[in-house]
């Protein structure tokens, strides 16, 4: 079980300033450091002993953390440790977070048990840092009630689903691309050709399939980027595309965000 007894009253540690995370907790709820077992990525906790949320032996609690690493590799390890302790994922929903509008994740998970709390957990992503992992502890019987609260904390947006391109940008060898946003990627092809040329003049020669996922906003511009399959194995490689591609800009897609994913193909010249 998350929820147990927190250090209050103390200091926070990492970049972000206490009063920032404290955004994140209901009105009320009583912040302050972590137990040494919520780990050292930790940045602060919160719980409450009253309020409408506070069910039986159930203590409502909140905790924020900063992991080090990429949002792919943040959203698997907090998966992982959920369901390390027995819980299983109900949902993931893809939206957007905070006042910044930053691409966000909503996992929400359940225990077998019908008297076993209930987490709804939100992976922020940010253009810049470290991502935010956002958790929320409360019991089963007041969990559908505190969906609403949980969303309002971390400004919840939800956006649409990954938008997946099949047909592969191939670099360093001849391919076409039918789809719009394709023919877009496919212009800025000599940005990505210059990734490889870097590469081959240190001596390397990539080849494989790289997989890069970026996130725009309303106006169409490049929020966020990472990689979900390296198949180069070359990290400077991988880094020059995804600078490349957050400096590229869309068509504007509307009101709401969108998530593109992308395979790049990187062959050996014919």
């Amino acid at each position: 079980m998350l929820a147990g007894a927190l250090l209050l009253g103390g200091s926070v540690s990492g970049a972000e300033p206490r009063n920032r995370l404290e955004e994140f907790f209901p009105p009320g709820w009583e912040a302050g450091e972590c137990p040494a077992s919520y780990g050292k990525d930790s940045r602060l906790c919160a719980g409450t002993d009253r309020g409408p949320y506070k069910v039986d032996r159930h203590v409502p609690t909140a905790w924020v953390r900063a992991p080090d690493g990429t949002c792919k590799e943040a959203r698997e390890a907090v998966r992982r440790d959920v369901e390390r302790k027995g819980f299983q994922t109900s949902s993931e929903t893809v939206g957007r977070c905070d006042t910044s509008s930053v691409p966000c994740v909503e996992h929400v998970y359940r225990a077998r048990s019908a008297d076993s709390p209930r987490i709804f957990e939100y992976v922020l992503c940010p253009p810049k840092g470290l991502p935010l992992v956002v958790s929320y502890v409360v019991s089963s019987r007041v969990a559908e009630e505190f969906h609403r609260t949980a969303r309002q904390q971390v400004r919840w947006v939800e956006g649409p689903a990954p938008a997946a391109r099949s047909d592969p940008i191939r670099i360093g060898a001849d391919g076409t691309a039918v789809d719009p946003v394709l023919a877009l990627v496919r212009s800025h092809r000599p940005e990505i050709e210059h990734c490889r040329a870097d590469a081959l003049a240190a001596g390397r020669t990539p080849v494989g399939t790289l997989v890069v996922s970026w996130s725009i906003d309303p106006d169409g511009h490049v929020v966020s980027a990472e990689t979900s399959i390296d198949g180069t194995r070359d990290p400077t490689l991988n880094d020059c595309v995804l600078s490349r591609i957050r400096t590229w800009q869309f068509p504007a897609p509307g009101k709401s965000a969108a998530v593109i994913t992308v395979p790049f193909e990187f062959r050996t010249a014919r």
